[in-house]
């Protein structure tokens, strides 16, 4: 048993804010700068749901905010990347190697 499969059994909660701050994080990476309406939008989500999220990614400087919207820091970059094989084996998808 790896930690993913630990963490969906423990405290499955954990990984719904990961997949969704993921989403977020890779929503934002591919279409900064970007707006809170329109990440809800595209996300399906309500937009009280994603201004939670942006504020807690903003505190853990993974994005920036400004008039025109929200963007990725160089940290949320690396986060981003990192997150990803993750992601994959959360899902259940194969990784490339």
């Amino acid at each position: 048993m790896n930690i993913i499969e630990i963490l969906k059994l423990v405290s499955p909660e954990i990984a719904n804010t990961f997949f969704r701050r993921y989403s977020i994080l890779r929503a934002v990476d591919h279409l900064a700068p970007v707006g809170r309406r329109v990440l809800a939008d595209i996300l399906q989500t309500g937009e009280r749901i994603v201004r939670t999220e942006l504020d807690a990614l903003k505190q853990l400087d993974l994005i920036e905010t400004g008039a025109g919207g929200a963007s990725l820091t160089a940290q949320g970059q690396t986060v981003l990347a990192a997150m990803t094989p993750y992601m994959l084996e959360l899902l259940g998808l194969p990784t490339m190697e």
